[in-house]
């Protein structure tokens, strides 16, 4: 729960429990994000993820990299084609974030970054 807090820019809003947390932002404003543990095993394709957007992604890559993220091994990257997403899984080892740079993501491109059969953005 550490590392989402570092990622996101957020606090606990009050102490967390073994398996809960409520985070806020740290200025205050905003959704709060709760988050919770769970027995489950790892997916390798979670039903949920984050998409992440950054102004300088390979910063962003080294930042959250620095913070425990670790590249994931992307077996849905297209063949044959660049693409403008890194696959990233927290440090518990869950697949949870693709980060895309701010400038491509703000293109209307028909298509979002990790789905099978979709047509990627050429940019890394």
């Amino acid at each position: 729960m550490r590392f989402w807090s570092a990622v996101l820019g957020y606090k606990t809003k009050s102490a967390p429990e073994d398996d809960w947390v409520i985070l806020v932002l740290e200025n205050g404003g905003g959704a709060h994000l709760a988050l919770g543990t769970s027995e489950t095993p790892v997916q390798l394709h979670p039903r949920i993820h984050l998409d992440l957007h950054a102004e300088d992604q390979e910063a962003e890559i080294e930042r959250l990299l620095e913070l425990g993220a670790e590249r994931v091994a992307w077996d849905l990257y297209p063949p044959g084609e660049e693409v403008d997403f890194v696959v990233l899984a927290d440090p518990e080892g869950t697949v949870s974030a693709s980060l895309t740079p701010t400038a491509v993501s703000s293109r209307v491109t028909g298509h979002r970054p990790g789905h099978q059969g979709r047509r990627r953005r050429p940019v890394l």
